[in-house]
């Protein structure tokens, strides 16, 4: 009897084992699941590091003919193609951002300012591809930015 006790708490903990693992597995799909449909993208890592410096600045109109000031936490992202690796970062309060340690080539440059408080665009999508051979400086102007953007200095 002793003997038979024994393998059936054995065999219930074996099953409540195997019953923890499945559901860790299950809340951590949901979880990654639920992270990508929040942020929109899939965490990408940063490129391995090169010799070249590139400078970015980066202002916000409200209308094509205007030039209404520099955009401050504009995101500057620099993909290479073929690569899952990235350069991302965002813009000072000056509008200017720098990548110091990108490797020559072609890169798809996207730039984008949020509402922070709404998370809605509030200027166009800057979208380009893009040629760095050597240390270079870049202007940006984003178009139809919301009067009430408080990133525009």
């Amino acid at each position: 009897m002793a003997k038979s006790t024994k393998a059936k708490k054995k065999q219930q903990k074996g099953i409540s084992m195997l019953l923890l693992i499945s559901i860790s597995f299950i809340f951590i799909g949901l979880l990654t699941f639920k992270i990508i449909n929040l942020t929109g993208n899939v965490v990408t890592p940063p490129c391995s590091g090169g010799s070249t410096l590139i400078k970015f600045y980066v202002y916000g109109s409200k209308s094509e003919d205007s030039n209404d000031g520099p955009l401050s936490k504009a995101r500057i992202t620099l993909q290479p193609p073929n690569k899952n690796c990235m350069y991302s970062d965002k813009t000072n309060k000056n509008g200017y951002s720098e990548f110091s340690n990108i490797v020559p080539g072609t890169y798809k440059l996207i730039v984008e300012q949020k509402d922070i408080g709404k998370g809605k665009s509030l200027c166009d999508k800057y979208r380009t591809q893009i040629e760095i051979l050597r240390d270079s400086e870049y202007t940006i102007l984003l178009t139809n930015c919301n009067d009430h953007a408080f990133n525009i200095q």
